[in-house]
């Protein structure tokens, strides 16, 4: 996979839900069965009804990384933990300086024998599976990151090209105003909808012209999704 697809499907699942042990699969009941009795110790929460009931992709810190590689088609090679992504990496060393990192590169905490989380680098930041009071976000680097490697499975020999921080002039280009950030950019018309994005205020979107009753179909970056007209204007 080209590093740029690979990061595409990455920032897309922020907002998702962190489940230990999954790799995509959306949030059901059979599925929170099913994984509670393979990991009772991290199935205490509160809200799994609540998630179940508004089913979103589900991962933990590697299934985030790997899912595209084994879901929906399993490929047992690849479904390993963080410490087995590692090992099988061929560039990959201590991280002590943030030049080291490539946007797609993989991104560890632990110590030389043992991983303890992955993420991924975006070229800005870490898009990672934090846990489940967190779910997948985006967060800031820090000295507890200690690691970093070219994942085996992504092509890096494609560059990534840049965002640009603002979009040509023209009457499609908006622009987010929310009065509060987030705005979510869903995946359809409506807030019932997975959420693709959370975009923060004066994040700049692309509209053709589709809409749906007060919703609006945009571009964010290589996304597209849904959101609500009230929160976006033009430039």
């Amino acid at each position: 996979m080209k590093v740029g697809e690979y990061l595409d499907f990455i920032k897309s699942q922020v907002g998702n839900y962190y489940w230990f042990g999954t790799f995509g699969q959306k949030a059901s009941k059979q599925l929170y069965n099913e994984k509670k009795a393979q990991y009772p110790k991290y199935y205490t929460a509160s809200d799994f009804d609540d998630q179940i009931a508004n089913p979103k992709p589900c991962y933990d810190c590697a299934g985030l990384v790997k899912s595209p590689f084994i879901y929906p088609k399993y490929n047992a090679a690849d479904d390993l933990g963080a410490t087995g992504i590692y090992g099988k990496c061929t560039v990959k060393g201590p991280l002590s300086n943030p030049k080291q990192l490539k946007p797609g590169y993989l991104i560890f905490k632990g110590n030389d024998k043992t991983k303890t989380h992955v993420g991924v680098w975006d070229g800005s930041k870490i898009i990672e599976a934090k846990g489940h009071a967190y779910g997948v976000i985006t967060s800031e680097l820090n000295n507890t990151w200690k690691y970093f490697a070219e994942y085996y499975n992504v092509d890096y020999t494609a560059e990534v090209r840049p965002e640009p921080d603002t979009l040509p002039y023209c009457e499609h280009v908006l622009e987010v105003a929310t009065l509060t950030d987030p705005l979510m950019l869903r995946e359809g018309p409506g807030i019932s909808f997975p959420v693709l994005y959370r975009m923060i205020k004066g994040t700049k979107v692309y509209w053709q012209g589709e809409k749906s009753g007060d919703w609006l179909k945009v571009k964010y970056r290589n996304i597209w999704g849904w959101a609500h007209k009230d929160y976006l204007k033009i430039c």
